[in-house]
């Protein structure tokens, strides 16, 4: 499950979500399972507890209700937990974002 948060930031544009979409589902497109994708602001608290009336066109479920009800199967969990993140570099100049950095770890439960 992921959450495009500040979408009040690009003033809940659509084109900016499908966009972010279409990378989620590229750097996913090698995991066996399916990914939910969420856009919010959470600040606003756009979809998170409540649909937005800033983004009509989004027609799925909320953060809080995603949530809920997500079916979490126990076999699945123990296999292994995905992160993914913007990885941070740090230069001369200062602290800067970097390219998407992503890591497998291995579950122990």
């Amino acid at each position: 499950m992921y959450a495009i948060n500040k979408m009040d930031l690009v003033s809940y544009k659509q084109d900016r979500y499908d966009k972010v979409c279409k990378q989620i589902k590229k750097l996913t497109a090698e995991y066996a399972f399916q990914s939910y994708i969420i856009p919010v602001s959470a600040t606003a608290g756009d979809n998170i507890t409540s649909p937005s009336k800033h983004m009509p066109w989004y027609k799925g479920d909320t953060l809080l209700h995603y949530l809920e009800t997500v079916d979490v199967q126990m076999e699945e969990a123990q296999k292994w937990l995905c992160n993914a993140g913007a990885e941070g570099v740090s230069s001369q100049q200062g602290f800067s974002w970097g390219s998407q950095g992503r890591s497998r770890l291995e579950s122990y439960l």
